[in-house]
């Protein structure tokens, strides 16, 4: 048996019950741009795409978001 849940959080990605949610006109729309035939991954991945630009456009609302000089400060803090 399939399980998008499973299958998605095997592949690196996880459901936050916080996220934005997607709507069925979302779904339609993406399924309309694929191709004829096409693998559960291109779609998963599409939907992934939309939910987290979303996510981004809400936190950009809220103001969560860092500077340039904040990010260029964290990025020095990665590893190599």
């Amino acid at each position: 048996m399939f399980c998008a849940r499973t299958t998605l959080a095997r592949n690196g990605y996880f459901w936050k019950n916080d996220a934005p949610m997607l709507t069925k006109e979302q779904v339609t729309d993406v399924l309309n741009e694929l191709p004829g035939p096409f693998t559960l991954d291109e779609l998963g991945d599409r939907l992934i795409f939309i939910q987290k630009a979303k996510e981004g456009v809400n936190q950009s609302e809220q103001g969560e978001v860092y500077s340039t000089e904040e990010a260029r400060t964290m990025l020095k803090q990665w590893p190599a």
